[in-house]
């Protein structure tokens, strides 16, 4: 989800404005493509579409841009219809603004904790023990296994491999203790 998110906030205004206008432009032509077989309100309904893909890939002016543009092109018959699209649009727009808004707090607040937890000295591993596995590890354990950078995770072996024999026992036993105490 964060890898999408990211993409989603790195469209510039120029590219948000023009999904606006392309998604609208698209589907007054699929309307126009398709306007003997649809009912009158299904090519209203069409439009919800691109406002709603204006909504999500660019905010709240995307959105107003492909309401407005929605409502030129739909040309509705009477004063209710046109103002169901517009409130729609609009509320759309809002709404898909403020859940922009909370993801791109929360990357920002990922991004925050990323930038903390790479900075201390100590070194951070944390271990899966259900997957068995190394999920994560910060920038200082990446330079002391001479790791480029922390997404290259070692091997599911690599705990052993690096501790004493006599060791290891007491290392899983303690493991598995640990992971009794989300239960319960």
């Amino acid at each position: 989800m964060i890898k999408h998110a990211i993409r989603m906030f790195s469209l510039t205004g120029i590219q948000r404005y023009g999904v606006a206008v392309l998604a609208v432009m698209l589907t007054a032509a699929l309307r126009i493509a398709l306007g003997s077989i649809l009912t009158q309100d299904l090519p209203l309904f069409l439009f919800i579409l691109p406002i709603t893909l204006a909504c999500s890939s660019g905010g709240l002016g995307p959105g107003l841009l492909a309401t407005g543009l929605s409502l030129l092109f739909v040309n509705p018959p009477d004063l209710t219809t046109a103002l169901s699209l517009g409130f729609t649009g609009t509320v759309f727009s809002i709404l898909f603004e403020r859940a922009r808004k909370a993801i791109k707090a929360i990357i920002e607040g990922q991004r925050f904790v990323q930038n903390v937890i790479d900075g201390l000295p100590s070194g951070v591993s944390i271990y899966d023990v259900r997957q068995k596995r190394i999920v994560f590890i910060n920038r200082a354990v990446a330079d002391a296994l001479g790791s480029v950078s922390g997404q290259e995770l070692p091997e599911p072996g690599f705990i052993r491999s690096m501790m004493h024999p006599d060791d290891w026992q007491p290392f899983v036993d303690h493991i598995k203790g640990l992971s009794g105490l989300g239960e319960g």
